[in-house]
């Protein structure tokens, strides 16, 4: 990793990692930046492509990156029929065209049974690969290095946005299975092993949560929207949503009733929204009374954000845990990037000194001006990142305040008002069609 990307990251050690202003990094952030394209470029076949296809040598600013943005869907964008035939040598080319950890070691992958299992050989051979399913079945695969694995802000994140540091001292209850490859998974198990007491963490499930459910999940729903579904693939989906709903359904009255014990206590809660409100509910039919835990509790993360539950829904979550929705986790991130932008006590998301965001128009074809209140689609490059690019375009809408944030640190920050474009298509950008095209050439060779 380049010097001025060390620089940057070793500020996460500092007291207040957001206490230094755009200006004071940047000449270090575009360093750090070009450091990065060099060294990238020779390692991730697909971006050293798409540079030589533009000519493109050092750039001046993160503007310039706009042609070398990645998108979720570059990381998805292998032919389906490739995890359904079981071609997994060709899916790992595939994978390696877009990766910067060496495939040199050898990779084994006779007799593979399908993708849990691929991703579990690669992950024995060095590479963490993370998994995000697209609401349409078809997975995104990022691959990662034992240190992004590692996810070395995500803990001081937490403690920075909720003041409630980290000691291993507090029974932790986590909504989700012990074991899979979906990124929330090994998220939240780090943070319960850094707030945990040990022999107190609690997962909602042993039983892994498979890929390939996911995949198979996500067909037939696709199918069903245009008509396409077998019957008989939709009845053995419903009964089995029917079977886990009802397994889920004493999982969660096992976990409150394990809660109602640790009355007045400290204590972790972490999951999605809707789960937090499944185990609400769980508790409220045993009787809890509201109020029920210390109210610092560590509880998260972003609870009801992003339009997941209405406000009563919300305030009723809090109202029956009893703890202090200021301290609960509160951050703005996507699944390509390692770090959260964790929000302030005065609303706001602040921006770490080792990613940089920008915004662009609805197009990606221009960057917008850094000053003032901008609107606009978020770009981002996250230094932290090493087994992949880590110069990001989302479909995500925002609004950035270039100056400072009432809570008295530097701008820039994001305002609690994020939305999407639901109408963008990713395929027609300049650097998605040249990434898809070299990909298909390196799958065909």
């Amino acid at each position: 990793m380049g010097s001025n990307a060390d620089q940057l990251i070793a500020l996460m050690r500092s007291d207040d990692p957001f206490s230094h202003s755009r200006d004071d990094l940047h000449a270090t952030q575009v360093a750090a930046l070009n450091e990065r394209l060099d060294e990238r470029s020779e390692q991730i076949a697909a971006l050293g492509h798409r540079r030589r296809e533009l000519g493109l040598g050092r750039v001046d600013s993160f503007g310039d990156l706009i042609p070398l943005l990645f998108t979720f869907d570059t990381y998805r964008n292998y032919p389906e029929a490739l995890v359904d035939k079981g071609r997994w040598p060709i899916l790992t080319k595939w994978l390696q065209s877009l990766s910067a950890v060496s495939y040199d070691e050898p990779l084994d992958l006779e007799d593979v049974a399908d993708v849990d299992d691929w991703l579990a050989r690669l992950r024995a051979a060095g590479h963490f690969v993370q998994v995000t399913a697209g609401a349409d079945g078809k997975c995104a695969f990022m691959d990662q290095t034992a240190r992004d694995y590692a996810r070395p802000a995500l803990v001081r994140m937490v403690e920075w946005s909720t003041g409630i540091k980290a000691a291993a001292d507090m029974p932790a209850f986590l909504l989700i299975p012990k074991h899979g490859f979906n990124v929330f998974i090994h998220a939240f198990t780090l943070i319960a092993e850094a707030y945990g007491r040990p022999g107190e963490i609690h997962f909602l499930d042993e039983a892994p949560m498979r890929v390939a459910d996911l995949i198979r999940q996500g067909r037939i729903n696709r199918q069903l929207a245009t008509g396409a579904a077998d019957a008989d693939d939709v009845r053995a989906l419903q009964i089995d949503a029917e079977a886990r709903q009802a397994e889920s359904a004493g999982q969660f009255e096992r976990m409150a009733r394990r809660l109602l014990e640790l009355a007045g206590e400290r204590v972790v809660i972490y999951g999605v929204s809707g789960q937090h409100k499944t185990l609400v509910d769980a508790l409220a039919a045993l009787g809890a009374p509201e109020g029920l835990f210390h109210a610092d509790s560590l509880t998260g993360p972003s609870i009801g954000r992003g339009g997941a539950l209405d406000a009563a829904s919300v305030e009723r979550i809090y109202r029956q845990y009893g703890t202090d929705p200021r301290r609960s986790m509160q951050g703005y991130a996507m699944s390509e990037i390692l770090t959260q932008m964790p929000m302030c006590e005065a609303g706001r998301y602040h921006v770490a000194p080792w990613q940089h965001v920008f915004l662009v128009d609805r197009d990606a074809e221009t960057a917008l001006p850094a000053e003032g209140q901008v609107e606009g689609r978020v770009a981002i490059f996250d230094f932290l990142v090493e087994g992949r690019w880590g110069a990001t375009l989302t479909t995500d809408k925002v609004t950035m305040d270039h100056g400072a944030c009432a809570c008295g640190r530097p701008g820039p920050t994001i305002l609690d008002t994020i939305s999407r474009y639901t109408d963008i298509d990713n395929d027609k950008l300049s650097c998605a069609g040249s990434i898809d095209a070299y990909v298909r050439g390196v799958i065909q060779s």
